[in-house]
C-alpha cells in the first residue's frame, strides 16, 4: 500500500501532525492544535483558498492577516517539514496504517458532520473494512476500572448491539470499554476501537493484525501513530470521537467530574447536542452526575431484546447541526469546485446522474431477524414459534394485514398453518 497525498492533505499534515518516528517521545516542531488549525481553516475559507495555497510560493504574504492569532514563522517552519513527512508516510504505509485528512473523501463522515470544525484535522486508521464506519454504530464509554460490573454492562449491551446489526465503538480501556469490544466480537459483530496506545504499536502485534484482517475490527486514532493519546486532554478527545461515531452512546461509569468520559459527555450535551447520551446505572446517582442529567443525560432503560434495542437506538441520532436550510454542510475544508456545485444542484433537482437508487432498508425487519437468530440458536426456541408469535402481535396492533400474515406463515413455515 502506497499513500498518495493530495496537496491539501500534505498541507494539513504538515501543519497539524507531529510526524513522530518510532522511539520518539516528542518532536521539535509544535504542530497547530485543533483550535488553531480550525481558526486557520476558517480564515482560508473566507479567503476562498484551500490549505494547499499555503504551499505555493509567496504564501507568506498571505498569512500576514492571521499574524495576531498564529505566528507566520511558525507556520512556515511547519510547512518546511516535507522530507520528514515523506519518511512518516512511508513508515505508516509499512505498518498498514492509513491516513485521512479533513480534505479527503475517505475521512469518516460521522466525525466531520457531527463535530464540524472540531473534528480532528487528521485521523489514522488500521483495518481492512473501512465501511465499518459507515454503518450504524453504538458507542460505549466509561472511566477505566477493574470493577467487573462495569465490564459486564459494556459486554452485555455491546452484544445486544451486535445482534441488532450495529458496530460498537469504544476506547478499549479496562472496564466498560474493553467489555464492549469483547461483547461485539464474541457476538460476531464489528468493533471500532479508539485507543490511547500508539496505533503503530498495536498495528505491529500479530493478534491485532489477525483481528483487523477479519474485517470485523477497526482501529481509529486522532493521535500520531507513534505517540498515542498521552495527556488527559488527548484521552478526552478519544472519548469525543467514540461518541461522535455513534447513533447513541452509553456512559457506563464516571469516577468524577474531572474524568475524560465525564468531560466528553458534558461537551456533547452542552455543545454538539446530536448524539443521545444514556447512563447505565440506576438511581440514586452520585452527586457529580446530576449536572449531566440536568443537561439532558438519559436513563438507560431495561430492554427486552434486540428489537427493543434497535427501536431505541436506530433512529436516536438527532439532525446534525452542521447543515444549513438547503441541507448543505456549513463547514467545508475547502471551497467546492465547479463540479461539486453542479453535482449539488443536480442532486437538489432530483437528478442522480443515472445512478441506481439506493436500496430501501427495513431496520425493524433486520432487527427481527437478529432476534429470531438469538432465540432460535442460543435458547433453543423453534423459529416458527417465534414467527407465529410476532405475526399475532402485529395483527392485534393493526400493523399487519391478516391475509398477508397467512401468506407469510404458509410460505415461511407451512406446518404452522393447518
Amino acid at each position: 500500500m502506497t499513500t498518495a497525498l493530495s496537496q491539501n492533505s500534505r498541507a494539513i499534515l504538515l501543519l497539524t501532525a507531529p510526524l513522530a518516528f518510532p522511539g520518539e517521545t516528542s518532536v521539535e516542531a509544535e504542530p497547530l492544535s485543533g483550535d488553531e488549525y480550525s481558526l486557520l481553516a476558517t480564515w482560508l475559507l473566507e479567503m476562498k483558498k484551500s490549505p494547499s495555497a499555503l504551499l505555493e510560493p509567496g504564501s507568506g504574504a498571505m498569512l500576514r492577516d492571521v499574524a495576531d492569532e498564529i505566528d507566520p514563522e511558525r507556520i512556515a517552519a511547519l510547512l518546511a517539514r516535507g522530507e520528514r513527512l515523506g519518511k512518516a508516510v512511508a513508515s505508516w504505509d509499512a505498518a498498514g496504517i492509513r491516513v485521512s485528512t479533513r480534505a479527503d473523501k475517505s475521512y469518516p463522515k460521522a466525525l466531520k458532520s457531527h463535530l464540524r470544525e472540531d473534528a480532528p484535522p487528521v485521523v489514522w486508521t488500521f483495518g481492512e473494512s473501512e465501511d465499518v464506519l459507515s454503518r450504524k454504530v453504538f458507542s460505549v464509554l466509561g472511566s477505566p476500572s477493574k470493577n467487573k460490573h462495569y465490564d459486564r454492562i459494556g459486554y452485555d449491551n455491546a452484544s445486544l448491539a451486535a445482534f441488532a446489526g450495529f458496530s460498537v465503538a469504544a476506547t478499549g480501556e479496562e472496564g466498560a470499554g474493553s467489555g464492549a469490544l469483547r461483547g461485539a466480537l464474541k457476538s460476531q459483530g464489528t468493533a471500532v476501537q479508539v485507543p490511547s496506545k500508539p496505533l503503530a504499536e498495536l498495528a505491529s502485534g500479530e493478534g491485532w493484525k489477525k483481528l483487523a484482517a477479519s474485517g470485523r475490527f477497526f482501529l481509529l486514532s486522532g493521535s500520531d501513530p507513534c505517540l498515542g493519546a498521552r495527556t488527559e486532554e488527548e484521552k478526552m478527545a478519544n472519548q469525543r470521537l467514540v461518541i461522535a461515531l455513534g447513533n447513541a452512546a452509553l456512559l457506563v461509569n464516571s469516577g468524577s467530574m474531572e474524568t475524560p468520559s465525564w468531560l466528553a459527555c458534558e461537551e456533547q450535551l452542552g455543545k454538539f447536542e446530536t448524539v443521545p447520551l444514556y447512563f447505565a446505572e440506576s438511581a440514586p446517582h452520585q452527586e457529580y452526575m446530576e449536572p449531566l442529567f440536568d443537561m439532558g443525560l438519559l436513563e438507560w432503560p431495561a430492554l427486552g431484546g434486540v428489537v427493543d434495542f434497535h427501536q431505541l437506538v436506530a433512529g436516536a441520532r438527532k439532525p446534525q447541526g452542521g447543515t444549513d436550510d438547503t441541507g448543505r454542510t456549513k463547514y467545508r475544508e475547502a471551497p467546492p469546485g465547479v463540479e461539486a456545485e453542479v453535482a449539488a444542484e443536480r442532486l437538489k433537482a432530483g437528478d442522480a446522474g443515472g445512478e441506481s437508487p439506493e436500496r430501501t432498508e427495513y431496520p425493524e425487519l433486520e432487527a427481527l431477524v437478529f432476534e429470531v437468530r438469538e432465540l432460535a440458536i442460543k435458547r433453543g426456541v423453534p423459529a416458527r414459534n417465534i414467527l407465529s408469535s410476532v405475526i399475532d402481535a402485529l395483527i392485534s396492533t393493526g400493523k399487519l394485514d391478516p391475509v398477508v400474515a397467512t401468506i407469510l406463515e404458509k410460505v415461511s413455515f407451512p406446518q404452522v398453518v393447518s
